[in-house]
């Protein structure tokens, strides 16, 4: 009796601590968990956590954590900071009516841009920039038909406007009929080497996703070829080389620390690292594609940089304000007017220029094909050269307008339908 009294107590203890055991659950209990939220972004009653493969209960949206450290200091704090930004998300689709037929001359255009570097995708993730319902998204999410979803994540749909397209970052402003969505709160600078952060997204089927990160550059300044803007770009780790053009970047205060972005530079994408757009460079981006369907800039083609008290000693001209030229490319339009390497520029037309962000927003603001003076020093001789500036072709911006008007068709084909 003793005995089978010993071993029923046993069973009883043995299955008492399984079941404590598998109990134990932390904010991110592994690298393939994921938490489950109610539409308010707020999470379920009944457990923090449950597995990949369970089945998404209903009326539900999943924060998936593909690769989240769950023994990183600061997890919880990275959940209550992902978990604040869930109502900005919103993901991308086209319509099912909407789609390009298979042989027809946009599907043959869609191949094209994909040659050039535009890749369309299923779905694309972006976020609202504003409570008036902009949202800055993946462009890739557009190309595939004329008419779009927008998916948010308290399980509304929206019908998309489309404001502007930029080839060169990958990116599209959009924008749906809802006055109070919640917009992303911007990090007032980009993140330091190093930092972690939290790659965040949205996916109509699988919900939204949180990622890890971490910076793995320092600020680095693209201003060549990607003219007018110095777009303001930094790197994170490799575990992310996957395409997800549109991702927003969250620091562990819960602010926007970028958007993931096409680089368009010499040296490309970096193979096995993902670039993201700072929190300094994507206002000019926004005004851009505020400004026009489709971004047109005008292309410098020059390298320089700020002169400084210490770098006025090294140059010919001991200028101690100016932009110091670098680099001059052999088909920039200042190459043409005569510009060179250790030249330094002085002034745009009529104003000073101090500053390199001040005299590319100042092209930005230019026609093409005008004629501007471009006042510089060279030596210790003042000059002005007449620069004619001309657009930054990327090579699917030309495929990029017929695109646009392939999709103006269409939509108003559709419009007209009821009438006939």
């Amino acid at each position: 009796m003793r005995r089978l009294i010993f071993l029923i107590l046993f069973v009883l203890l043995t299955v008492g601590i399984l079941a404590w055991l598998t109990g134990i659950e932390g904010p991110f209990a592994s690298a393939r968990t994921h938490s489950v939220l109610t539409k308010g972004g707020k999470m379920s009653a009944g457990g923090n956590f449950s597995s990949a493969k369970e089945a998404k209960p209903a009326g539900t949206s999943l924060l998936l954590g593909s690769n989240v450290d769950s023994s990183k200091p600061g997890a919880n704090k990275a959940q209550a900071a992902a978990m604040a930004a869930v109502p900005s998300l919103v993901a991308i689709e086209t319509k099912p009516g909407a789609r390009w037929g298979e042989n027809s001359a946009a599907k043959r255009l869609v191949t094209k841009l994909a040659a050039n570097g535009l890749t369309p995708v299923r779905s694309g993730s972006g976020f609202f920039i504003d409570r008036q319902g902009t949202i800055l998204t993946n462009f890739g999410a557009l190309l595939n038909g004329y008419a779009w979803t927008a998916h948010t994540t308290d399980g509304k749909d929206y019908e998309v406007t489309l404001l502007g397209a930029d080839a060169a970052t990958d990116l599209a402003l959009v924008r749906i009929a809802r006055p109070d969505t919640t917009p992303v709160r911007w990090a007032g600078a980009a993140p330091n080497f190093a930092e972690d952060l939290l790659m965040l997204g949205f996916d109509p089927k699988e919900g939204p996703r949180v990622i890890d990160a971490m910076a793995s550059s320092g600020l680095l300044e693209v201003t060549d070829p990607v003219a007018t803007l110095t777009l303001k770009y930094y790197l994170v780790d490799g575990t992310l080389a996957e395409q997800r053009d549109g991702w927003l970047l969250l620091n562990l205060d819960g602010a926007a620390a970028g958007v993931v972005a096409r680089i368009e530079h010499p040296h490309g994408r970096m193979a096995k690292e993902t670039t993201v757009l700072s929190p300094e460079g994507i206002g000019p981006v926004l005004e851009l594609l505020q400004n026009s369907p489709l971004v047109h800039r005008i292309y410098p083609g020059i390298e320089c940089q700020e002169l400084t008290p210490e770098l006025a000693n090294l140059t010919a001209s001991k200028l101690t304000q100016g932009l110091l030229v670098t680099n001059v490319r052999d088909d920039s339009p200042l190459n043409a007017a005569g510009l060179r390497a250790d030249d330094v520029i002085i002034s745009l037309g009529n104003t000073a220029v101090t500053a390199k962000a001040h005299f590319y927003q100042s092209l930005s603001n230019m026609a093409v094909g005008a004629k501007v003076p471009l006042g510089i020093r060279r030596g210790d001789r003042s000059m002005t050269l007449q620069v004619i500036l001309r657009e930054y072709h990327h090579g699917a911006q030309e495929l990029l307008q017929d695109w646009l008007d392939l999709v103006a068709k269409h939509r108003k084909d559709q419009a007209d339908q009821p009438a006939r």
